[in-house]
């Protein structure tokens, strides 16, 4: 399943509450602290779809609801709700 295949699909905008995925002491109001959890994201989770490299989906920190905000197809979402679901574990 790569990315050429899904070229064409429907992207989706979701929230995810992500403050317990972020370094110890960490202070969730500053959008700095969200940074290690997105690069792990955009390398682990469909990396080719990512803006960063040069794909139709994107995520931002979103610290005033401690939360990112993903644009992503629904693949990508199942796969990174996946992937915080295993690291939550």
């Amino acid at each position: 399943a790569g990315f050429a295949e899904g070229i064409n699909e429907k992207i989706y905008v979701r929230t995810y509450r992500v403050t317990n995925f972020l370094p110890p002491n960490a202070q969730p109001s500053l959008e700095p602290e969200y940074q290690t959890l997105i690069d792990e994201i955009v390398q682990e989770v469909q990396p080719l779809t990512w803006e960063q490299n040069d794909g139709p989906a994107s995520l931002a920190a979103y610290p005033q609801n401690l939360a990112i905000v993903v644009a992503q197809t629904h693949r990508g979402h199942d796969e990174l709700s996946e992937f915080l679901e295993s690291k939550a574990r």
